[in-house]
């Protein structure tokens, strides 16, 4: 077995000749027609991830997002929500590989950016301009007439349907010469949304997918699978100011509550004139698989969310669900969420899954157990730096549900994860941002400690692009080491190229005991085609000890 004999400061000169070589073929180009907004991840909840960017930001629904995942190239992801600070993003497979206080971009078209947020510096009080602001004709005034007029306005029969729809296309092959296999992935996916389509108000949602895998392997069988997957297949109506009831039915994400997931069936929410909502939900719940199978599970679910302030600077919600397995009794959920902005700077986030038991359960003790807990912080002392606490638990419940791997019993009654950490970055100036990460975990046998820092130069050795180095070591239950990413990007006239190579060193307990190495080239390149259409290429290379892979990708998304 071939081992390469590259040390962490060897790998750390070629990725800056990476670096320095991709910077002087980037070449003098035009900006690009989108610009970069980067956002903080906020919360993962099955395949929506919540931003810290909204409204006041310039985001809008059906926005592109980017999401940075763990050993993965970058996901992307579309807008399907937003409020005046945050948005809910949505991807079309779950995102267990999306960190929360990890990074996002959002891309924003350039024009939006320089739209003027102010009033019009010409403007004179008291002044009258030379034409009204007013299209609709002189309306006829009698003497018997009402000084101030109803407000003219469209019936629903009478308002447009407005549709609109994205269809992706992805592919990826990946070679594997060390073991002699072959994985092909095809998908294409179709995304539309139709307002007031049966000109009674409401919207109608559709995101359907078909995928192909295929894979060759040495000494064994051919494997092919095919699947269509509805994501989401619903009509919803209301929840507007003048109608404070929302109603969906048919496969969607909840609205209130997305952490208790998908639901085929419906829900109910009524919104309080003081903002606050209640409401119900029914229907079967589809298990988290790339199938999407449904009918073994139902649940049923009663929530509240309190809110104060105009923008909702506080929340704090419950939510109660009972589920039941192929007929049987299952789970009995309590959820509770805490969504507190104090400052324009400073935010923070909580949300916690209890589990009751009654005297049935096997492995669990009568009573509530916290299954789950996610909570974070942020503060921006300024624009140039931000700092984030973050912490979790995790336990595996009793349930009869299939919803994770097969784990055996012991694990189920006493294994429990613990994470907590501290990141924060700093832009010193135009050019130069430093950020660092620190995370301790605990379970039910080890614990760990990992880090990294890192810092990038943005148009300082090229104009409109990038480029980054990042230290870290990892310290995982089986494995751990040092290791290093480096980047660089360069965003051209109708595109946006990034080249990544990342490094690093295991050091194996065990039956994984051993030192070896691992190294990937990443290659991305996002070429915009119009103004509705993105076509993007993958590369990856794959080398070192007991690794040797090559992969190619393709990716079209048509906006319409």
């Amino acid at each position: 077995m071939r081992r390469p004999t590259c040390t962490l400061a060897r790998c750390a000169r070629r990725a800056l000749a990476i670096l320095a070589v991709l910077a002087a073929v980037a070449g003098a180009a035009r900006a690009q027609s989108r610009v970069r907004l980067e956002a903080t991840v906020t919360a993962v909840a099955g395949n929506s991830v919540y931003l810290d960017k909204g409204r006041d930001d310039g985001v809008r629904p059906d926005d592109e997002v980017l999401l940075y995942a763990v050993g993965a190239p970058d996901l992307p992801a579309v807008v399907v929500a937003i409020s005046s600070g945050s948005c809910r993003v949505e991807h079309h497979e779950l995102l267990a590989n999306v960190p929360i206080g990890g990074r996002a971009v959002v891309l924003l078209p350039r024009d939006r950016e320089l739209e003027p947020r102010t009033e019009d510096p010409g403007y004179q009080p008291g002044a009258i301009p030379d034409e009204l602001p007013w299209s609709h004709p002189p309306v006829a005034w009698e003497e018997e007439s009402p000084l101030l007029a109803p407000a003219l306005g469209l019936r629903r029969e009478e308002r447009e349907t407005v549709w609109r729809s994205r269809l992706t296309s992805d592919y990826r092959g990946i070679r594997n010469d060390e073991y002699g296999t072959t994985y092909t992935t095809a998908r294409v996916g179709f995304d539309t949304r139709a307002e007031n389509p049966f000109h009674r108000g409401g919207t109608l949602h559709v995101n359907v997918d078909g995928t192909l895998q295929d894979a060759t392997l040495s000494g064994a069988p051919d494997v092919t699978d095919t699947y269509l997957r509805v994501n989401r297949l619903s009509y919803e109506r209301g929840g507007t100011r003048e109608d404070p009831n929302l109603y969906e039915v048919g496969r969607f994400l909840h609205n209130e509550f997305p952490e208790l997931g998908v639901v085929d069936g419906a829900e109910w929410v009524h919104r309080l004139p003081s903002g606050s909502r209640f409401g119900v939900s029914a229907g079967a719940l589809p298990e988290p698989f790339p199938d999407f199978e449904s009918g073994d599970d139902l649940g049923v679910a009663a929530f509240y969310r309190y809110v104060s302030g105009e923008e909702e600077d506080l929340a704090l919600g419950v939510a109660l669900q009972n589920t039941w397995h192929e007929g049987s009794q299952d789970r009995t959920l309590i959820l509770a969420t805490a969504d507190w902005a104090p400052g324009p700077r400073t935010s923070l986030y909580a949300a916690a899954w209890i589990d009751y038991y009654d005297s049935t359960a096997v492995l669990k003790s009568p009573g509530l157990e916290l299954t789950e807990l996610r909570a974070h912080a942020r503060f921006r002392p300024d624009d140039a730096s931000g700092v984030g606490l973050h912490a979790s638990r995790v336990r595996w419940p009793e349930i009869e549900r299939h919803e994770f791997a097969p784990v055996s019993p012991e694990l189920i009654e006493d294994g429990v994860v613990d994470r907590v950490g501290l990141d924060g970055y700093r832009r010193l100036d135009e050019h130069l941002r430093l950020n660092a990460r620190l995370d301790f975990w605990r379970d039910q046998d080890d614990d760990g400690l990992a880090y990294q820092a890192g810092a990038s130069l943005r148009e300082l050795l090229y104009e409109r692009g990038e480029v980054g180095l990042t230290l870290f070591r990892t310290d995982g239950r089986y494995t751990g080491g040092p290791g290093l990413r480096a980047y660089a990007n360069r965003r051209f006239d109708r595109g946006l190229g990034t080249l990544t190579y990342d490094f690093v060193e295991w050091e194996g307990e065990g039956g994984n005991a051993g030192t070896f190495q691992q190294h990937a080239v990443i290659a991305t390149f996002d070429l915009i085609l119009g103004t509705r259409g993105v076509l993007s290429f993958l590369g990856d290379r794959r080398f070192g000890d007991s690794v040797e892979s090559y992969g190619l990708g393709l990716r079209y998304t048509l906006n319409f």
